[in-house]
């Protein structure tokens, strides 16, 4: 009878301790943002650097954002809680002209609350130089404080303007979705991501009210409609596999500006 104990694993990396050192001081020298697609090392880095900055910002709460915008997203900042933006960003950056020339992309992220979302995007590949971030709160030097309904930036300035998981705390979100497509180029790219709750979701948030006085969307094509004629096309597009189910609304849409 063969002795089954003595069969060598396959799926073993048998990777010695001077492999790994050679592994470390690769990532120390050559690229070391690539640890930043691993969420403990975001959180670690981003927690880290809120405490020694220690600059804590809010705006207090528009009129045109639903009630507790400021109030449950600084909670979410402060335990360093981060939306599923990887979703949205790991489609992003197969699709030209990023995947050709991402170190040159010029990116904003609205709304990461921290440094989680914009240290995932150097992971990715994108220059910190590049990057910029909005948001009514902010624990970083890197996220200006500010409003999505009125972007501080000038038309055209960005190749990609990612939204993931923040439309919904706006009652205003044509208004939103305006200002989104003034800030990106002709032929740039605009990353829109979610949660959708089904009527009878046990977990559907108080915020959302039945009457629709308050924002909830089933599908992509309701947001859609947000975008009039500026969608040249829409490489990317994603919703539940079981419509009945609470899950990820996504797209990713090419903007057409003239």
């Amino acid at each position: 009878m063969a002795d089954h104990s003595t069969k060598k694993n396959k799926f073993a990396l048998t990777l010695t301790r001077e492999s790994w050192d050679g592994i470390i001081k690769y990532l120390q020298n050559t690229r070391p943002q690539s640890l930043f697609l691993d969420k403990k090392i975001r959180r670690l880095v981003a927690k880290r650097r809120a405490s020694y900055f220690r600059n804590t910002q809010k705006r207090s709460n528009p009129a045109h954002a639903i009630d507790i915008t400021v109030r449950y997203n600084s909670a979410m900042m402060e335990k360093f809680i981060e939306a599923p933006f990887m979703r949205l960003l790991y489609p992003l950056v197969t699709i030209d002209p990023i995947f050709e020339r991402i170190r040159q992309a010029k990116v904003l992220s609205v709304g990461p609350r921290n440094e989680m979302e914009l240290l995932a995007l150097l992971g990715l590949g994108f220059h910190f130089s590049n990057i910029k971030a909005l948001d009514l709160i902010s624990n970083s030097p890197l996220v200006e404080v500010g409003d999505m309904h009125d972007l501080p930036y000038g038309n055209s300035s960005f190749d990609v303007v990612i939204n993931s998981w923040v439309l919904l705390y706006s009652r205003r979100q044509q208004r939103v979705i305006d200002e989104l497509i003034r800030v990106v180029k002709n032929n740039g790219l605009i990353a829109i991501g979610m949660t959708r709750y089904p009527p009878d979701a046990p977990d559907r948030p108080n915020w959302i009210e039945s009457d629709g006085s308050k924002p909830n969307y089933l599908t992509n094509s309701e947001v859609l409609r947000f975008f009039g004629d500026h969608v040249a096309d829409i490489p990317f597009r994603h919703e539940p596999l079981d419509p009945s189910q609470k899950g990820g609304l996504m797209m990713i849409l090419r903007i057409r500006k003239t």
